[in-house]
């Protein structure tokens, strides 16, 4: 799974749906991506990672979205596991879900 193109996002690769990062060094609270990069003027730059797709397997930016901003990823996908074993909980059909904890690696 990656982002190198569409076809590696996890909703392109057999899952429903997906709520996480695409990079590797994303800070758990920041939703930011760690790697920085220092221009000529040793300004470091930095982009936000942290995205949730949506049924057309788009997807949206959501580190910056009220609730989920400076909150950790931990707690955040303990909320979207809810809501989706609540939005399956009537679906009379097995459900998997996976979740990848990020504060393992910490």
């Amino acid at each position: 799974l990656g982002f190198y193109n569409e076809s590696f996002i996890p909703t392109s690769r057999g899952f429903e749906t997906y709520t996480g990062y695409f990079g590797d060094q994303e800070h758990y609270l920041t939703h930011k991506y760690d790697r920085t990069q220092e221009d000529a003027n040793a300004d470091s730059h930095y982009f936000y990672d942290f995205i949730r797709t949506k049924p057309d397997n788009t997807f949206e930016l959501i580190a910056e979205v009220e609730g989920i901003a400076n909150v950790s990823s931990a707690e955040v996908f303990c909320n979207e596991a809810e809501r989706l074993l609540e939005a399956n909980k009537d679906a009379g059909a097995p459900m998997f879900l996976y979740m990848a904890w990020q504060n393992v690696h910490g």
